[in-house]
């Protein structure tokens, strides 16, 4: 991740990772911390936290931990105990239409 930041950095464009559940609790912050870079950003989609442990899905929590690094937010719904399509090992969620 360092070499990909060198390269935005010189290219003075954003690297944005995504908050997916695999590093919501402290990898996402603790990449961003090593990394030590401007060009290492974060895409805050909260939709992901259906896609977490339970316990894992405190969005305010998440948000002031990454908040110096959030440069985009997805925006929809999703729900817990949906579809096949969102399977996961903690259950299922589904992405309905925005609003619904």
């Amino acid at each position: 991740m360092r070499e990909l930041a060198d390269i935005a950095e010189k290219a003075r464009v954003a690297l944005a990772v995504e908050n997916m559940p695999q590093l919501l609790k402290d990898d996402l912050p603790r990449l961003l911390r090593e990394v030590e870079s401007d060009a290492v950003r974060v895409v805050f989609d909260p939709e992901n936290f259906n896609l977490a442990l339970p316990g894992g899905r405190d969005i305010p929590t998440a948000v002031r931990k990454l908040k110096e690094y959030i440069v985009h937010t997805d925006i929809g719904d999703s729900i817990n105990g949906g579809c096949e399509l969102g399977k996961n090992p903690y259950g299922t969620w589904m992405i309905p239409v925005a609003g619904e």
